[in-house]
């Protein structure tokens, strides 16, 4: 974390208050080191604070373990229907690289015979040899993606659900690996954290005050404890109803903003990097930023 001011590293400092009575308290402070400007006037901020405010960032992404569970019931489905056009894929990239291979040996036999020169030879082989290994990297980076994106996606929802609560009762390393997910470039500036969310985790920012305030305005008595209730009341929701067809089976995806509509009117189906497209914010793992001295716990 970052000074606004000056741009030096926020360090912890704790200090020790002594009272009339006997009482001692312990806090700890942020501060700006002023390695780089003697005179900054950045205020220091007290630790509970700071993570109050970091627990009010974490609360506009926080999706109730109901919604977690539809979510990633409803990815489940998409992955079984997609196994198929995997499959194709796979077996497409493979005839390609199998041409790869017989052009090679045939190259070969030219070369052999005398045919064609070395210069010549060395040339079309390295043409070759590109087109092959990218047909290789092709057909590994698929099954790395079929094989890895609904496990990222329940991280990412894992993530959502849990991580306020986490931050919130958890210790200092937990804390900290929750902050290196939540995103980066810390700036404190006039007692106040700003934090750039991690792109995937920022769409989460859009659905779930709208999801909350869906759990937050039904009374108890009115909700049933069954994930199917839930069911039914996040499907009334047009918003998360594929656009064009108010009869289908409705998705996630068009609650987790622009992105995610935009995606929409593609066809699931062809799609080569092993997730659905109308899932953009799990096509990468929540980062886990390394974690420095300077980081804004000590």
């Amino acid at each position: 974390m970052r000074c606004g001011e000056c741009g030096a590293f926020i360090t912890a400092e704790k200090k020790t208050k002594h009272q009339k009575n006997g009482n001692i308290h312990h806090y700890t402070y942020y501060r700006c080191t002023r390695r780089i400007k003697k005179n900054c006037s950045e205020p220091p901020i007290r630790s509970d604070e700071l993570e109050s405010q970091i627990l009010n960032v974490l609360g506009k992404i926080t999706i109730p373990a109901q919604f977690h569970q539809w979510a990633i019931k409803q990815l489940k489905e998409e992955h079984a229907k997609e196994k198929i056009d995997h499959n194709e894929i796979t077996q497409a990239q493979r005839h390609h690289l199998d041409i790869c291979a017989k052009k090679l040996d045939a190259l070969f036999n030219i070369r052999l015979n005398e045919e064609i020169g070395a210069e010549e030879y060395a040339r079309k082989k390295d043409v070759l040899m590109q087109e092959k290994q990218k047909y290789e990297g092709l057909i590994a980076d698929t099954q790395t993606r079929i094989e890895t994106w609904l496990n990222r996606a329940e991280e990412t929802f894992s993530f959502a659900e849990t991580a306020q609560k986490r931050f919130e009762t958890g210790t200092l390393e937990d804390k900290r690996h929750i902050l290196s997910c939540l995103g980066s470039n810390l700036i404190l500036t006039g007692k106040q954290l700003r934090i750039s969310v991690d792109k995937n985790l920022a769409l989460f920012q859009e659905v779930a005050p709208e999801i909350q305030n869906l759990h937050n305005r039904l009374e108890p008595a009115q909700v049933a404890d069954s994930i199917t209730d839930w069911e039914v009341l996040y499907s009334q929701n047009e918003n998360w109803r594929p656009q064009g067809d108010s009869n289908r089976r409705s998705h996630l995806p068009l609650a987790l903003g622009k992105q995610g509509s935009a995606q929409m009117s593609h066809s699931l189906r062809g799609n080569p990097y092993g997730f659905p497209l109308v899932f953009p914010f799990l096509s990468q793992r929540c980062p886990s930023s390394p974690i420095g001295k300077n980081w804004i716990f000590p």
